[in-house]
């Protein structure tokens, strides 16, 4: 997003969650309902030149902020840590650009940014 960017909020100072038309499965429902999703809020689409600030969003369910923007990745690595992620989770998924809500493995179960400390396929987080 471009540096300034406010995410846009409903009389009661709440976010409007923001449909993401290239985030993953909205693809699909845009090409089968066209028409109702014409209708949702959309995150607006930038130029590359235009974004060049960051912000972690919760894309699951709701398409709101979690942070403030950030002019670069290695302050957002940095906010997340004192969020209290492991900076081990906090690389990986600045590294990643997303993460998975929940992730079970050997029986332990790693939620949201947390996962993203887990090398794929490999061992565990210390």
């Amino acid at each position: 997003m471009p540096r300034g960017w406010e995410h846009p909020r409903d009389e009661h100072g709440r976010h409007i969650p923001l449909f993401d038309r290239n985030a993953g499965p909205h693809e699909e429902i845009d090409e089968e309902l066209p028409a109702a999703a014409d209708r949702l809020p959309a995150m607006p689409r930038w130029a590359p030149e235009e974004a060049t600030c960051h912000q972690v969003y919760e894309n699951v369910t709701e398409g709101t902020p979690l942070s403030p923007v950030f002019d670069s990745v290695d302050d957002v690595r940095d906010w997340l840590v004192d969020q209290g992620y492991s900076h081990r989770a906090a690389q990986g998924f600045c590294r990643q650009g997303q993460a998975p809500t929940l992730v079970l493995r050997d029986g332990t179960v790693f939620h949201d940014i947390e996962s993203a400390a887990l090398p794929p396929d490999q061992e565990q987080p210390p």
